[in-house]
């Protein structure tokens, strides 16, 4: 590969020209940026689900990012981004002809479906590409225009246009990976926080089906409180924007929007939340929404609860790997943290701790429930700042933990194909996650796995013999599992040995990647989990 071989592959679309990179490892691997893999969804696409991209004559370069989806930046805090920005990066070591087409792996980025991009800035591709696979980094729309959704099927704007947009990105891919070397019948999806849910979503919804053939999921499934939204209520942010008509006519709500600039959208977005009047949806607003059925053009894809697809069985049967980190409620201790539930970390009413149980505030019911929850995690000690280390293991459980759990007995008694469940639980300098959030505390946080599969641009870290042993261990487990299809390396193997086996309903096997990167099989959360589960069949 030379400095001077500037990349050209066609896609369906047209041709397209990317740069060369280099590994972390010195060695090379062409990308190709800011490809689109549908329509801008400017004007009257806003609500509307992913259209296929126009061709383009001549070679388009794909040589610098797209834009990223209107939102604030996660590192700068300031907004950035389009309403144009359905792109997807590639990136790969050989382009055709090969003489065998690579796994492909397909990631979906975090963000609590608000934020976040595909961009560099944290997912560059210098680790993946050590490695004998081809990688693709997706936007898909966030906020308000990710989700919303309209009941009336004349407006034919269910919902979920962020979904729909990872399923129209896996097409692009299914279709023309093997353009840059990549085998469309060999794919593994995976993702972190919302991006994991998002994978799980993609997991139980028909529309995806055939689209890819495993799975990764990094702390966060459908199960989770935060990942699903009951009810969606454009008519709220519409008045929060200014709309003075009648918030029952879906049309009129719906035309307003579509003439509000996306700069507004993004901020007054923010603001929805269960502090405002009438809110009554889910913890976080713009996750995804059960769909109404019968508008005329567009296919909806989650018209049922996602909890009733698992338990029906009747979904795409995928190898999948669950995982967490071990004090992923570290977050909630940082400069992001939801006020609702940092308040709670030097609670003196301990009916905080059973917010979202349907309880009536004051009722026997819920003082009981709160003090029970307190004695479980607190004993006789009182919460507070100083004492953080409940108040961090209580977030981890109910925003993670727990759920992960659920999701992994549901999946393991219903599913034709393994699951497996790995805890990371490194806790480094390497990693600058709660450095970047204002987290003043030890322990392994939530999101600190992604520094080492992926190189960060605005927050690099120089590697040290230990981090960079973890980091190749980590890329390992990862494309080996989307090469393969199985967990366990190939042995002998100089860098890692382990017999990982797939999850049982009530035996968690799973690998625990700490300094050492070994398999167990009790988990060190196992008592919160027996508390959780028996306390809820009382509630």
């Amino acid at each position: 590969m030379s400095s001077c071989d500037a990349p050209i592959v066609e896609v369906k679309q047209g041709k397209l020209k990317g740069k060369i990179e280099k590994t972390y490892k010195g060695g090379s691997f062409y990308a190709f940026y800011g490809v689109p893999f549908a329509q801008p969804p400017i004007g009257n696409l806003r609500f509307k689900g992913p259209r296929p991209p126009l061709p383009w004559n001549g070679i388009r370069d794909a040589l610098v990012e797209g834009n990223a989806c209107r939102s604030r930046h996660m590192i700068t805090n300031e907004f950035v981004g389009s309403e144009d920005c359905l792109y997807v990066n590639v990136f790969t070591q050989q382009l055709p002809p090969v003489p065998k087409l690579k796994p492909v792996l397909f990631y979906i980025h975090g963000g609590a479906f608000i934020q976040g991009s595909n961009s560099i800035d944290y997912y560059g591709g210098e680790r993946f590409l050590t490695e004998d696979v081809v990688l693709v980094t997706t936007n898909y729309r966030l906020g308000a225009v990710g989700a919303i959704g309209f009941k009336n099927p004349e407006l034919d704007a269910p919902g979920n246009c962020g979904l729909k947009d990872c399923i129209a990105s896996l097409k692009w891919v299914k279709e023309n990976i093997e353009k840059f070397g990549g085998d469309p019948t060999n794919i593994t999806i995976f993702g972190e926080s919302a991006g994991s849910a998002l994978c799980h979503y993609l997991i139980l919804v028909p529309a995806a089906k055939g689209l890819f053939n495993r799975a990764i999921l990094q702390s966060g499934t459908v199960t989770c409180p935060w990942a699903f939204n009951p009810k969606s209520q454009p008519e709220i942010l519409a008045k929060l924007l200014g709309y003075t008509g009648d918030a029952n006519d879906e049309k009129s709500v719906y035309e307003f929007l579509l003439t509000v600039p996306i700069e507004k959208i993004a901020e007054k977005q923010e603001l929805m939340d269960s502090s405002i009047e009438g809110y009554e949806g889910g913890m976080l607003a713009w996750a995804p929404i059960i769909e109404v059925t019968g508008c005329p053009s567009e296919t909806t894809v989650l018209t049922q609860h996602p909890l009733e697809i698992i338990k029906s069985g009747k979904f795409n049967h995928v190898p999948i790997v669950f995982g967490f980190n071990s004090e992923e409620g570290l977050l909630i201790c940082g400069k992001i943290a939801p006020p609702a539930l940092a308040s709670i970390i030097s609670t003196t009413n301990y009916e905080d701790f059973c917010t979202g149980f349907g309880l009536k505030r004051g009722s026997p019911e819920s003082i009981h429930l709160g003090n029970t929850i307190k004695q479980f995690y607190y004993g006789d000690k009182t919460p507070s700042k100083e004492n953080y280390k409940p108040f961090v293991d209580y977030c981890s459980d109910i925003l993670f933990v727990l759920q992960t759990i659920v999701a992994i007995k549901l999946h393991s008694a219903l599913s034709n194909q393994p699951v497996y469940l790995y805890r990371f639980a490194i806790d480094l300098p390497f990693c600058k996650i709660k450095e970047m959030f204002g987290v003043p505390f030890p322990g392994c946080c939530h999101a600190e796995e992604l520094f080492y599969l992926f190189n960060s641009v605005q927050l690099p870290v120089p590697f040290d013999s230990e981090s960079e042993k973890i980091v190749d261990s980590m890329v390992k487990i990862w494309t080996n599992f989307a090469i393969t299809g199985d967990v366990n390396l190939p042995k002998p193997d100089s860098l890692l040995n382990y017999n990982w086996q797939p999850c049982k309903p009530n035996q968690f096997n799973f690998l625990s990647i700490d300094t050492k990167i070994e398999t167990k099989n009790v988990l060190p959360e196992t008592e919160r989990i027996a508390f959780w589960e028996n306390l809820l069949k009382l509630v």
